[in-house]
């Protein structure tokens, strides 16, 4: 027998895409840094409905404080104060849900800002390090 080797070829054609070029901005560094610090230290406002919420709130515990402890004239004091206290208490838990919902929104458009910064320095990890 015949020691003879056979060859055997295979070729594979790879189609590579390279990503579409685009206009970019030079930013320096310590802009940059600059930025993501005033993004960090952004606070929300005290809105009015934390204020509203809480005045609300006191109306609705005097109220109850009243219908428990001032003495019936002609049978409407407890009506009334027990009517107040339902519709403060109500309408002052209501406006802290309220402020509540808006402040977690808030919070939550900050808190992207501050990913979408992180996911830009991950894409140059040799300047990240650097970054103080």
């Amino acid at each position: 027998m015949s020691d003879k080797r056979s060859n055997l070829t295979v070729t594979h054609k790879w189609e590579l895409e390279y990503p579409k070029t685009e206009e970019a901005y030079l930013v320096p560094k310590s802009n940059w840094n600059h930025l993501r610090k005033r993004v960090e230290r952004i606070k929300s406002p005290t809105t009015i409905f934390l204020t509203i919420g809480s005045v609300l709130l006191g109306v609705a515990g005097t109220a109850f404080i009243g219908a428990l402890t001032l003495p019936d004239v002609e049978g409407y004091k407890s009506l009334v104060c027990w009517a107040v206290f339902a519709v403060a208490f109500v309408c002052g838990g209501f406006s802290l849900f309220l402020h509540r919902h808006q402040r977690k929104q808030e919070t939550n458009v900050k808190t992207d800002i501050i990913e979408c910064i992180d996911e830009i320095e991950e894409k140059y990890p040799k300047h990240r390090e650097t970054n103080a």
